[in-house]
């Protein structure tokens, strides 16, 4: 993603614990209870698991990636997939967002879920 970012002369996207940890809490909770979507089953977004861990924000946003396959390849092929997707390319490209955390959960070599978490802060 920030190769992509610098590329569009954007700064790029900084890591951080709290986002990282609500991500890779996304992408296990799509994995063990089978489903992908921005609402879990039990009503749960993104911006409700950042609130409830007192993370705060003024922007932010969420993408979500579904690769099967080798998860050597996966992590390409997810970016591939956002990039080609305008609303998706928007979250990686928003000159808004400064903060970021990615999370996957995956089977082996047969399906990996990845949640990438925005902010601007």
């Amino acid at each position: 993603m920030n190769a992509r970012r610098t590329a569009a002369g954007l700064a790029a996207l900084e890591p951080t614990t709290g986002l990282t940890t609500a991500a890779r809490t996304r992408s296990q909770d799509m994995l063990t209870n089978n489903y992908f979507a921005h609402t879990s089953p039990t009503g749960q977004t993104w911006y409700g698991l950042l609130s409830s861990a007192g993370l705060g924000y003024a922007a932010g946003g969420e993408n979500l990636a579904k690769v099967s396959g080798s998860v050597a390849a996966s992590v390409t092929q997810a970016i591939e997939a956002l990039m080609a997707s305008p609303t998706h390319r928007a979250n990686i490209l928003n000159p808004a967002f400064r903060k970021v955390g990615v999370g996957a959960a995956g089977q082996a070599d047969a399906l990996t879920i990845f949640t990438t978490i925005f902010t601007d802060r």
